[in-house]
């Protein structure tokens, strides 16, 4: 089933928010559960659940700083509008992009509610061979910007195949309309 540019966008946005409603909830769920006993072993060994507050961005970064709440909650700000004009805008051409789109915005805006209320953000997953603990609006981020940099990535290159096959295409056509000489560097007197 295709959809429509307006059946896309409402998609974008119902999926925008299923996210962060999950997201908030498993925060909710890790505060309430894991906090008051710190961790709960998952698969030995592998993963477990661990709360952690985190002021900063991934692995801590910039957590010392006492201003680095509100610089994440500008740029988290400044890249949802942007996101939300991009897709308003219909600067998202290709309509399955739209999802690994929603998932960064959704997952920025879910540590976005979490800096702008509490001051850090609820993280709780530990893989244990990984160095940082992360959360749903993380694992989001994450799938979403692999999918949408790898989904580009195919399109640019799709595109730059059908500019050369265009190309190719226009060359062997005006070579025909010249009986082969076009392109020849071959002079007529040789």
């Amino acid at each position: 089933m295709k959809l429509n540019r307006p059946g896309r966008k409402i998609l974008f946005f119902s999926s925008v928010i299923l996210i962060v409603i999950l997201d908030q909830l498993t925060k909710y769920a890790a505060k309430a559960h894991l906090r008051p006993i710190q961790s709960k072993v998952l698969i030995e060994g592998l993963l477990e659940l661990r709360y952690a507050e985190n002021s900063g961005a991934s692995f801590s970064f910039l957590s010392e700083l006492p201003w680095s709440r509100w610089l994440f909650v500008f740029v988290t700000a400044v890249f949802a509008i942007v996101m939300i004009y991009a897709v308003l805008a219909n600067k998202i051409k290709c309509g399955w992009m739209l999802f690994p789109a929603a998932m960064i915005l959704a997952g920025g805006i879910g540590n976005l509610i979490d800096r702008a209320v509490s001051g850090f953000v609820i993280d709780f997953f530990n893989v244990l061979f990984f160095p940082a603990i992360f959360n749903v609006a993380d694992i989001f981020v994450t799938v979403g910007a692999v999918v949408f940099c790898a989904g580009y990535l195919i399109d640019w290159a799709k595109s730059a195949k059908e500019e050369k096959e265009k190309k190719a295409a226009a060359e062997k056509s005006a070579e025909a309309e010249t009986g082969g000489e076009a392109g020849s560097d071959c002079s007529e007197n040789e």
